[in-house]
């Protein structure tokens, strides 16, 4: 941090994204090691598969996003739609998740891309290849891939001091707002107010500084999502309970079509079952995305609304709480091998295994 090689780079939304979808990262003063990617090389990778249908991200991420005005969403804003739920946020939520009306210009697409509601509806576009110069189908993307980058190191540096509670607004301004600045977003203070949200995702933050720590724990998530962070995140703050709560999608307020791309004009549906499609016809429905929550015997599909005719997209594999029991402190340790427990008998399982 004090030997001047390297910066925050850029400003705006743009400055943000290019850090993911550059074909060259050598010259960014940000990067501290990347991956180099280069077709007269035919070295590429496969960063296409992120859009939509590969991999979905969840709603908690979502609400993690602030409002522009640097407050964290209301109970209310939890019940926005999609086209509503990205107005007035964090200008890194809508370079991570695909927004309505989002064109998938790299590959050849004039049409906005819909939302895949069995798979949550909520598209990663983070690292999608814009360009048809970097975008070359599966296994055929030229974007250089950031490893370890500046904003990862100030987050660390912002972490570990309000961990040992010398956290200053100075030190703040040095990291954590830096990278606020980048995307016009407002500065956290040294007395922002604890947020309830987090504060129920991370019930064991104490001390002093509780309030800046559940900050710095959003801004780590918002900053680094889906730069593969968050698991070794949550395990080291003992927060595995996270995983015991269901993976959501979108919300809906019900049954019905709707428009996911902005433009006015419905592009996907939800029926309880294909016995039941609220009067609409076959015809009417045939440029739509259809999803049914049951099979014509009644039989669970792949997804179901969390407060039975409304709410968040929700999955059945999750219902099994037997399976999604996170036990602690079993889980925050890997099992030892029995190649290994063969070779040296003086090893012993960690706990729990």
């Amino acid at each position: 941090m004090s030997s001047g090689q390297f910066e925050i780079t850029g400003k705006g939304a743009a400055a943000y994204r290019d850090l993911f979808t550059n074909p060259d990262l050598s010259k960014n003063k940000e990067i501290i090691l990347f991956s180099d990617y280069d077709k007269d090389l035919n070295r590429k990778n496969n960063t296409s598969t992120v859009l939509n249908w590969q991999w979905n991200l969840s709603r908690s991420l979502a609400d993690s996003y602030l409002k522009s005005d640097g407050t964290p969403i209301t109970e209310a804003d939890r019940t926005k739609t999609f086209v509503d739920m990205f107005t007035d946020r964090d200008p890194r939520m809508a370079e991570t998740i695909m927004y309505p009306g989002f064109i998938n210009e790299g590959d050849n697409s004039t049409l906005p891309t819909k939302i895949v509601l069995d798979y949550g509806g909520l598209g990663q576009i983070k690292f999608l290849p814009r360009t048809d110069a970097t975008y070359g189908g599966w296994g055929e993307n030229i974007t250089d891939l950031p490893i370890i980058r500046y904003a990862e190191i100030l987050l660390i540096n912002a972490e570990a001091k309000a961990e040992l509670g010398i956290l200053t607004q100075n030190d703040l301004n040095a990291t954590v707002n830096l990278l606020r600045s980048r995307v016009e977003m407002p500065e956290m203070t040294i007395n922002v107010p604890i947020d309830p949200a987090l504060e129920a995702l991370y019930p064991s933050v104490s001390g002093a500084l509780k309030n800046v720590i559940l900050e710095i724990r959003r801004e780590r998530r918002v900053e680094l999502a889906c730069e593969g962070f968050r698991y070794d995140d949550t395990m080291r703050w003992a927060a595995g309970s996270i995983y015991e709560r269901p993976f959501e999608g979108v919300y809906l307020p019900g049954f019905g079509v709707y428009d996911c791309t902005g433009d006015g004009v419905p592009d996907v549906a939800l029926f309880k079952s294909p016995n039941d499609k609220m009067g609409y016809t076959d015809e009417e429905l045939k440029e739509l995305s259809v999803y049914y929550t049951e099979d014509e015997n009644g039989a669970p599909k792949q997804i179901y609304l969390s407060e039975g005719d409304k709410g968040n997209i929700r999955f059945y594999s999750d219902t099994d709480e037997d399976a999604n029991k996170f036990i602690a402190p079993k889980y925050y340790y890997y099992p030892l091998s029995k190649d290994e427990l063969v070779l040296n008998p003086n090893l012993k399982q960690p706990i729990g295994w």
